[in-house]
């Protein structure tokens, strides 16, 4: 998601510099690990300040192609046909797929990887089945949405340390990003 709206900010401001940390981890804002952060739990740190973005829809899904290739219609009940695509230490997706009653555990996945990035493309290459943000989704029309009723939100908050947003072009890369991932995820960028 992040791509285009820096990319863009890079053209309008190109005096600004920006490194992109991309990492499930979460960085430590007041010991200066990242300036900004986006992050899916929101920010317990006394000096951090965050602007909430939005609870986030997010689904499984699967590229048609895969889909083609298995061969076989996708339901709960038949879920262990199908290769997962998952975080490696994450288990939000184990305990969401428990709940609706299929046997899985950290092995029922065959894709592991605890980067969003390499997960996305993973998934766009026919790689299996996973979970994405639909808003990201939605861009990709080869993407099918399974399962609806396993989706969720994720919170999305955009934080940083107090002191670096007192204006300048910290407050700027703030602004820009907070925009620009809210008109992601409503369909607008």
């Amino acid at each position: 998601m992040l791509p285009p709206i820096v990319a863009a900010l890079a053209e309008e401001y190109p005096d600004i510099h920006i490194e992109l940390a991309v990492s499930n981890s979460i960085a430590n804002l007041l010991e200066h690990e990242a300036d900004i952060a986006v992050r899916m739990v929101r920010p317990t740190q006394g000096n951090v300040i965050a602007r909430h973005l939005g609870d986030w829809p997010r689904g499984l899904y699967a590229d048609e192609s895969y889909l083609q290739r298995v061969g076989a219609e996708f339901s709960l009940e038949n879920a262990s046909r199908f290769r997962w695509i998952g975080h490696d230490k994450d288990s939000d997706l184990i305990a969401a797929l428990r709940a609706a009653g299929v046997d899985c555990g950290r092995s029922f996945f065959g894709l592991r990887c605890d980067n969003q990035v390499v997960n996305m493309q993973l998934l766009l290459s026919g790689g299996g089945i996973g979970p994405v943000f639909s808003a990201l989704a939605a861009r990709y029309p080869a993407l099918r949405r399974l399962a609806p009723e396993l989706g969720d939100r994720l919170p999305v908050w955009l934080c940083a340390h107090r002191e670096l947003r007192a204006g300048g072009r910290m407050q700027t890369v703030f602004d820009w990003l907070a925009d620009g991932l809210q008109r992601f995820a409503t369909g607008q960028a």
